[in-house]
């Protein structure tokens, strides 16, 4: 995992890459919360929280922070499917 991912991963819960991942895709707050199955004012609370995480003002702000770290649905899908993989495997 390259360092920037891994900075990412500490800054941001995984629901909160979610959105931003979808932020990055133009998605509005109500295909978001479809797609996460989250009501419109979670995500904007979500949005919120990231921005102050991450010291932007805007929703921009948080698509062009997902940009540079390379932040996208896939990436944030796999990473979940492997920290919950590594969590079973531990615990087993």
């Amino acid at each position: 995992m390259k360092r920037n991912q891994q900075k990412v991963k500490n800054i941001l819960t995984k629901r909160e890459s979610e959105v931003a991942a979808r932020v990055r895709e133009e998605l509005s707050t109500k295909q978001i919360a479809a797609e996460l199955h989250i009501r419109p004012s979670t995500v904007e609370s979500q949005k919120k929280s990231i921005r102050e995480k991450i010291g932007v003002l805007t929703s921009i702000g948080i698509a062009l922070y997902a940009e540079r770290n390379n932040l996208c649905r896939l990436l944030v899908i796999l990473l979940s499917y492997l920290q919950t993989d590594v969590v079973e495997t531990v615990l087993g």
